[in-house]
């Protein structure tokens, strides 16, 4: 394998620089879209006071996801409360995948620059850049430990696959499934021996056992009164009421668990997944020789298939959690969901590149190109009309407007550590007991309005909420501008 490019790790810089500082930029300009990045900054702000509850949706985090392995980032919201800790968190770990990404081509092709080709093809899909541009989920974080475990698999290294999957079993309550199609995927990839087999059994008996404790036990017994059940299932209605429900629906039917997972917008979905590395792949499978017999034609297949499709095992239960869903942002690459599984196209991306070189001298150069130019293009039509969106990074309009000037006053007058109740946009910019509007509305000691700041909410149902607040006793208007309203109930601090 050749040494790493000199531009390689530049690259990862310049990716993690530019997409903190357009997150960064996007927060500023106040453009959530949802509660995501509000939820997390309270629940990180609460993690650092002793408390992991997610006031935004009024429950304790662990009853949603097991994040053990987040929390260390109550250590930097103790020094400093800011959502800014996690946009960067997130960039770091999207730009680093890049580099596992970059290590897979160097190791396939040993071709260093062509290598960095690649991972510039990795960290330009779309997928990865609108999960970016989402603001902030613990699900992109798990795309550096797929990455490290898809290198695992690729370099024949259990060490290495345990040590990727057990970070993002700490991050994610799936990825312990994961886990087990990784040493499918490694048996697969390097044939079954002895030794192997019985460390892909212990490995996959950890992951089965991790997410049937966290989905069957963990996660429920921090659930508030009522059934004590995982709330995400409501998701997989059409396959049954509980987790094991679900399991035998998909068990014993499983060309009509196909045929939901193939339903509708999914097909789009992997399509725009798959993005240009689609193009490698396929090459790698299917390029002949002009001459080839059909019976060797087929032979090749099945042995390409082998080398170049195993990450699409190790994909598979992530896919089918997103694909089975009857939440429709699950299978949308404009939401976070399809991060992790970025590493893992990458991947079969680059086999298929290796693959097409050992059957005509430079198609590896010729496929990566073709994956660089066609995600790129992809990635054109796709994120980069993002940047001139309301509260996009470069909302110029919005930094020089009387709202933004009445959104920072009203932001700055609510004291840290207040019960208040605000819009989605508004959330990640105050600390405390931060409630959705209109959740809290009534019981807040300060409501933040803005006539712009709520896409599920007309500027009529504001102005009405907000006319309501002027004639209620006792309450006392701070900010009254641009659109904006910021209503006190009465003096002090709210206790957490």
């Amino acid at each position: 394998m050749p040494p790493r490019h000199r531009l390689a790790l530049p690259l990862a810089a310049a990716h993690a620089l530019f997409m903190f500082v357009w997150c960064a930029l996007r927060h500023a300009a106040y453009g959530s879209r949802a509660h995501d990045l509000g939820a997390y900054h309270q629940i990180f702000f609460n993690a650092s006071r002793g408390t992991l509850y997610n006031e935004i949706e009024g429950f304790h985090q662990w009853s949603a996801h097991f994040e053990v392995g987040l929390l260390w980032l109550a250590g930097p919201y103790r020094l400093h409360p800011t959502p800014l800790w996690l946009l960067a968190t997130q960039a770091i770990a999207c730009a680093a995948s890049g580099l596992v990404v970059e290590r897979l081509a160097r190791r396939a092709l040993a071709d260093a620059r062509l290598a960095v080709f690649a991972m510039a093809a990795a960290l330009v899909t779309p997928q990865l850049l609108l999960a970016e541009h989402y603001d902030f989920h613990s699900i992109t974080v798990c795309t550096l430990p797929l990455a490290v475990m898809a290198l695992g698999v690729e370099e024949d290294r259990p060490i290495t696959l345990a040590l990727g999957a057990l970070v993002a079993m700490s991050i994610r309550e799936q990825m312990g499934l994961a886990l087990v199609a990784a040493c499918v995927a490694w048996c697969v990839r390097h044939g079954l021996t002895r030794r192997r087999a019985l460390v892909a059994a212990a490995l996959s008996a950890l992951g089965l056992g991790v997410f049937a404790a966290e989905v069957l036990w963990i996660i429920p017994s921090y659930a508030g009164p009522g059934p004590r059940v995982f709330r995400y299932v409501a998701h997989y209605r059409r396959l049954g009421d509980t987790p094991a429900a679900v399991l035998r629906f998909a068990l014993t039917h499983p060309l009509r668990t196909l045929g939901l997972a193939l339903d509708g917008e999914r097909k789009t979905y992997l399509l725009e997944l798959a993005s240009g590395a689609a193009l490698p792949t396929a090459f790698g499978l299917f390029y002949f020789g002009a001459n080839d017999p059909v019976r060797a034609r087929i032979a090749r297949i099945w042995a390409a298939a082998r080398r170049c499709l195993w990450p699409l095992v190790l994909a598979t239960p992530l896919l089918a959690i997103q694909l089975l869903s009857a939440h429709p942002p699950t299978f949308s690459i404009h939401f976070q969901y399809g991060a992790p599984l970025v590493p893992l196209v990458a991947a079969g991306a680059v086999a298929g590149a290796r693959e097409l070189e050992s059957r005509a001298r430079g198609g590896a150069r010729l496929a990566v190109l073709a994956w660089l130019v066609a995600t790129s293009l992809h990635a054109l039509v796709t994120f980069v009309p993002e940047a001139w969106d309301r509260g996009g990074p470069l909302d110029v309009a919005f930094f020089r407007s009387p709202r933004a000037a009445a959104l920072a006053r009203a932001t700055s007058l609510v004291p840290v550590g207040a019960y208040v109740s605000a819009q989605d946009a508004a959330t990640p910019h105050l600390s405390g007991r931060v409630r959705r509007w209109p959740d809290a509305a009534d019981l807040a000691d300060y409501v933040l309005l803005d006539e712009r700041g709520d896409p599920l909410a007309s500027p009529t149902e504001i102005r009405a909420a907000a006319q309501e607040l002027r004639r209620e006793p006792g309450v006392r208007v701070l900010v009254d501008e641009a659109g904006v309203m910021l209503a006190q109930r009465r003096a002090g601090d709210a206790d957490l």
